[in-house]
């Protein structure tokens, strides 16, 4: 088996990874899950409508101004 799964299913993807299978991910596999333009509007969007970051019981992205009202 490969580092993500059994070669005759990997071998019809792309090498990503998909958010909604990731569990309670750490942010190095959410951030895995975006390529690096949706990631960015992902952060974008997250400023503007969350930025003490309430909303992080999820697979989170984190917004842009680091640590939280929550220290998260």
């Amino acid at each position: 088996m490969g580092a993500r799964g059994p070669p005759e299913i990997t071998a019809h993807g792309d090498g990503g990874l998909s958010v909604d299978f990731t569990g309670d991910a750490d942010e190095d596999k959410v951030r895995a899950a975006y390529p690096d333009a949706v990631h960015r509007r992902l952060v974008e969007v997250k400023d503007a409508h969350d930025p003490a970051n309430m909303l992080r019981l999820n697979q989170n992205i984190r917004p842009s101004a680091g640590l939280t009202a929550t220290g998260r």
